[in-house]
């Protein structure tokens, strides 16, 4: 076993542990408010701390490994709604003290199911397009040079072969996460399709083929033998390399964050630590009165909000989050030991998406909030990224520049902000027409997103110009990377449709945090640099002065 995995064990063990120790005192602050009750006090304050405290329990007693004693607080705290405001008969009160009996049995027995193992799924290891290794079966050995050239500059792993034989003994060594090939090869018309089926790749890994053929006969090879994708020559290496960014599916993108809002502290931090093994980042609030607060900082992707809490409930905290415009559309789902339909759609009227149950295994919390992270965050793409390069639209890389800035300064830290333009662009659209200029511009964005840490952010300014964010990073540093990127830029091929190659540059404008008070100041000097940068012959990028080195 890894130590990553035994660090997660231990983790859980040490929530069992907790839970376990603290199981007594939450049973006795049980029978406390209960007692209060049956002197007398029945403001309503009081009777809802009881069914807070009963529901916290039967909420929690399934993560841990005491299902029958989390059935009997269900079954208590029924009981107990139904009371409201009404007289406690002696038959209602001879039914709690015989339910807080069977606790006190059922936590002497001690665990019912061993939770030493969770029951989450490990999730899949993740992998970037710098990982993306591609065979290449290409016979034409200047195209296969100037693909595998291409592909480099962006970030792949390229294994170039110019025969099937030479592919099938790299396969025996290696597997890789997209084959590329001809479909004419030295051992036949049909040969790419042949081999292709032969070692039997799909639908693990994707095939692209690629063919100065066009007819029916290649086209229906290709399907048969699993094929992904169908180009034709000339090969457009941008448009390849898009084809190979969509079967792979490597996307990169931040992992899912979920802010988990629940005043039990132990079942908050289980639920954390599910969805942290899963691949998600989370962060736990157990008071509510900070909701805002923590939606500004950590910017969630969902909220996953217990019903009951002290002071108010989980209703109240969802209305609050909805009378402010920025999080009407983050998704909120409430965990609760609610069985009621009724009750859980009357609850989701104000403004939640969805009800999970408590107890909840860890397999099901995994599945049920990544799907409606996903989705959200699928939607919220379409409203805030470009549509021709995917990447933040001029709204939100503003958006997302004034939180960065934010974030730095109150962390005392720094940032840095480029403005990026593709050189003598429209001479590029008058020559070679604006579709040609389009897989220009893809082509810088991809090269930005491919080549930058994921930690950087990137977003099309508006037409040919581009803005990046840079955290905690120096405007000298940022011009290093810049200047490198820069120089992989101007030596990517181009191809118009009449087969003509030409090569572009673009020009750059460097700003610090520290200069600048704002993220409209930031954006202004920026620009003002980059007009610097083209006034002095352009293919640069220039900064206002060497701070901090």
């Amino acid at each position: 076993m890894s130590s990553h995995k035994q660090t997660k064990a231990e983790r859980f063990a040490q929530l069992k542990q907790q839970f376990v120790l603290q199981l007594a005192d939450r049973l006795q602050d049980i029978r406390t408010a209960w007692d209060l009750v049956l002197k007398g006090d029945v403001e309503l304050r009081n009777r809802y701390e009881l069914v807070r405290l009963v529901h916290s329990l039967a909420g929690s007693c399934g993560s841990f490994g005491f299902p029958q004693l989390g059935k009997s607080c269900q079954k208590l705290e029924a009981v107990l709604l139904e009371l409201n405001d009404g007289a406690i008969t002696p038959t209602i009160e001879q039914l709690v003290t015989d339910f807080l009996k069977h606790h006190d049995s059922l936590l002497a027995q001690g665990p019912d199911i061993d939770h030493s193992n969770p029951s989450y799924t490990e999730p899949p290891n993740k992998r970037e397009h710098l990982d993306v290794h591609v065979f290449l079966l290409e016979d034409d050995k200047l195209l296969s040079d100037e693909v595998e050239n291409q592909m480099r500059l962006f970030g792949y792993r390229v294994s170039s072969f110019e025969s099937a034989e030479a592919a099938a003994k790299a396969l025996a060594l290696a597997t890789p996460d997209v084959l590329v090939t001809d479909v004419l090869l030295p051992e036949g018309e049909l040969a790419g399709p042949s081999f292709a089926d032969k070692v039997g790749l799909s639908p693990t890994v994707p095939t692209i083929f690629i063919s100065s053929r066009n007819d029916w006969s290649a086209r229906i090879a290709a399907v048969r033998a699993g094929g992904s994708a169908y180009l034709s020559k000339p090969l457009d290496i941008s448009d390849l390399m898009e084809q190979v960014d969509r079967v792979t599916g490597r996307v990169r993108r931040r992992e899912n964050h979920i802010l988990i809002v629940d005043d039990t502290e132990i079942l908050a931090q289980h639920y954390a630590a599910v969805l942290e093994h899963a691949g998600m980042k989370t962060e736990v609030l157990t008071n509510p009165a900070n909701i805002l607060y923590k939606l500004a900082s950590f910017q969630p992707d969902l909220v996953l909000l217990d019903q009951y809490m002290p002071e108010c409930n989980g209703t109240e905290v969802a209305k609050v989050i909805r009378q402010c415009p920025t999080y009407l559309d983050i998704p909120i789902v409430y965990l609760s030991t609610e069985t009621a339909v009724r009750q859980q759609l009357k609850a989701m009227e104000v403004g939640a998406d969805d009800f999970l149950e408590k107890p909840i295994s860890d397999d099901h919390l995994v599945a049920a909030v990544s799907i409606r992270a996903r989705r959200f965050r699928d939607i919220k793409a379409l409203m805030s990224r470009d549509s021709l390069t995917g990447l933040l639209n001029h709204i939100s890389l503003k958006d997302a520049l004034k939180r960065s800035l934010a974030d730095e300064q109150r962390r005392g830290g720094f940032l840095s902000f480029a403005m990026l333009d593709i050189d003598h662009f429209k001479q590029v659209n008058d020559r070679f027409g604006h579709p040609v200029g389009d897989r220009v511009i893809r082509s810088l964005s991809r090269l930005l997103t491919r080549r930058l840490r994921v930690s950087d952010v990137v977003g099309r300014y508006g037409g040919e110009e581009f803005g990046v964010i840079f955290p905690n990073t120096t405007p000298t540093a940022a011009k290093r990377v810049l200047t490198e990127l820069l120089r992989d830029f101007g030596v990517i091929s181009h191809a118009s449709h009449a087969e003509e190659e030409f090569k572009v540059t673009f020009s750059a404008g460097l700003a610090g945090s520290v200069d600048h008070p704002d993220s409209e100041a930031l954006i202004r000097s920026a620009d003002e640099l980059l007009y610097e940068a083209k006034a002095a012959g352009r293919n640069r990028v220039v900064i206002k002065h060497l701070d901090f080195e």
